[in-house]
């Protein structure tokens, strides 16, 4: 207790508040300018750090992170673009929200969500950080693998009214994944002789292609001047209001959302994006009604900005614990805190407790920071689908350009952006879903690394996988998802 007060202490000084604040701003732009993820947020703030004291430090990066992953669903929700990849699922029902004239409720949502989320992660890292350790040491590449085959099985649940269109486009994704160096024989594969291609289709070229692209040749095609919606935060107050009811009604997404989130982040190399799919899965099937989502409801919108925010306090339990950063974003914050001469591990909390303290305590100030904000932005973030078209195509553009150029520096990706929202627009106008293509796009690779690595550990006999406890659960788990997603499709009665 006295180490948590001096952590407490060190968190709430003034330069470690304002740190966090401007964390938090920055965070809330970067996450929503597509491209710029909150990875590429919390490393351009790390030189910032030098010479700061590591609560003032940490705090700015702790707003930066929890920001970020919160602002990526304005974006997402208002021009149908992610602005991270964490953002990836929100728009299956943000955007329709935005083109219901739910627009502010949809922001709401995401907001209300995203502080759910971040407070209950990070006192899961306060409170059961050593046990979630244990879980996060127990999964190694075969039951990543396994968990990456049954995140496969949500294409059933988001591919609208067509589930051989969406295996399609979930295949279309896996083939799309395979691009660039085999990452154990580093062989190039589909790279057709092109260096830019080694490295593989970066996930937020292809997100912006995909979903900004087909929306601004959509808009193009449009004979209005402007997006025919009705937005009046005053006028329309059921529409664009979060009400108490709603609220009490969202608690089982809020839960179910955040224990999901909360565990992915634990298990390193997998990230938001899964943990966002994986809660829009759940909660569509633990629904009354599925048949809504896609439409625009606010349960499409909080399951996964939920889950991505949980993620946040999820990381942390391997890094602050083992030593382990859990994500990217705290592979960064493993840097930042060695240059401050912070060892993390098992004895962080016993040689430097204060420290660890302000840590988390930092992460519950930048979440309840990132509330008031996102809250007061509100009014504000909805004037922008009220530009005219011929301003709002342009604009769209401009991030997409921006979004795809800022990944590697490179006119090829921009390019690339511009082919695969092609591809997206085609698809559109076919009718195949967007989202099993992208889904299949961030869990081939994480799959395909864990099979090869299982190949190495099992020396080929794969099959002794299924001696593994977690793997059997996650193949119990894969098998009822497919059999209850077919049912659900009117394959199997």
């Amino acid at each position: 207790m006295q180490a948590f007060l001096q952590g407490l202490q060190l968190t709430t000084t003034f330069p470690a508040l304002f740190a966090i604040f401007i964390g938090s701003i920055g965070g809330i732009i970067i996450g929503a300018l597509p491209g710029l993820s909150s990875t590429l947020g919390v490393a351009l703030l790390v030189p910032f750090t030098f010479g700061l004291e590591p609560a003032t430090a940490m705090g700015l990066l702790a707003g930066m992170y929890c920001s970020s992953i919160y602002g990526g669903s304005i974006t997402a929700i208002l021009i149908n673009t992610p602005g991270t990849g964490a953002a990836a699922a929100t728009v299956l029902d943000g955007y329709p929200m935005t083109k219901n004239g739910q627009a502010g409720k949809a922001l709401y949502t995401a907001i209300i969500s995203s502080f759910i989320g971040g407070m209950f992660g990070t006192f899961a890292l306060l409170f059961i950080a050593p046990l979630l350790s244990r879980v996060a040491l127990k999964f190694g590449p075969p039951e990543t693998f396994m968990l990456s085959v049954f995140g496969l099985t949500i294409i059933a649940s988001v591919s609208s009214k067509n589930l051989t269109k969406g295996i399609m486009a979930g295949l279309f994704g896996l083939l799309l994944s395979t691009v660039g160096f085999d990452s154990v024989t580093a062989y190039p594969r589909y790279a057709f002789g092109n260096i830019h291609l080694y490295e593989g289709i970066a996930l937020v070229v292809a997100l912006v292609g995909f979903f900004s692209i087909p929306e601004a040749l959509t808009l193009v095609k449009s004979k209005q001047k402007k997006m025919n919606i009705d937005i009046d935060l005053k006028k329309n107050s059921d529409d664009n209001r979060l009400t108490g009811k709603e609220i009490l009604r969202l608690i089982p997404t809020f839960l179910r959302g955040s224990v999901i989130g909360t565990l992915i982040g634990i298990i390193p190399g997998v990230g938001t994006p899964v943990a966002c799919f994986l809660a829009y899965n759940e909660e569509k099937r633990f629904s009354k009604h599925p048949h809504l989502f896609g439409t625009g409801i606010i349960e499409g919108v909080a399951a996964p900005e939920t889950a991505n925010n949980a993620v946040e306090g999820g990381s942390f339990v391997p890094l602050l614990t083992l030593g382990i950063p859990g994500s990217s974003q705290t592979a960064v914050y493993l840097g930042a805190l060695l240059i401050l001469g912070i060892k993390p591990g098992p004895e962080l909390f016993s040689t430097q407790a204060p420290i660890a303290y302000s840590i988390i305590l930092g992460l519950f100030i930048a979440n309840i920071m990132m509330l008031f904000l996102g809250l007061g932005g509100v009014r504000y973030f909805v004037k922008i689908i009220k530009m005219p078209n011929a301003v709002m195509i342009p604009v769209i553009l401009t991030f997409s350009i921006i979004g795809a150029y800022a990944i590697n520096a490179s006119i090829f990706d921009v390019g690339l952006m511009f082919f695969l929202g092609l591809i997206g627009y085609v698809m559109r106008l076919n009718s195949i879903p967007i989202a099993p293509t992208v889904l299949a796009l961030i869990l081939g690779p994480i799959g395909e690394d864990a099979f090869q690595q299982t190949v190495s550990i099992t020396h080929g006999q794969v099959w002794m996988i299924f001696s593994r406890p977690i793997c059997i659960v996650l193949l119990v788990i894969t098998v009822l998802s497919v059999f209850f997603s077919l049912r659900k499709n009117r394959i199997v009665e």
